[in-house]
């Protein structure tokens, strides 16, 4: 039970530089990373044509 509140700095794979992104999404130790919840997401269903394209956001899909 003590792991969970174990800084996520001392998690195998997470140097200084992760450690301080994962810190700015308010993840501080391995329980805080369990019940991190994305705001939302990006919907990836939908494709168009690039000739189709106008003016706004846009998901591209390359092979």
């Amino acid at each position: 039970m003590d792991r969970l509140f174990e800084k996520i700095q001392f998690v195998k794979g997470v140097g200084p530089a992760r450690n301080k992104q994962l810190n700015r999404l308010g993840i501080y130790n391995i329980f805080d990373l369990l019940w991190f919840v994305p705001r939302g997401y990006f919907n990836q269903a939908n494709t168009t044509l690039i000739s189709q394209i106008g003016s706004g956001n846009c998901n591209l899909r390359g092979k």
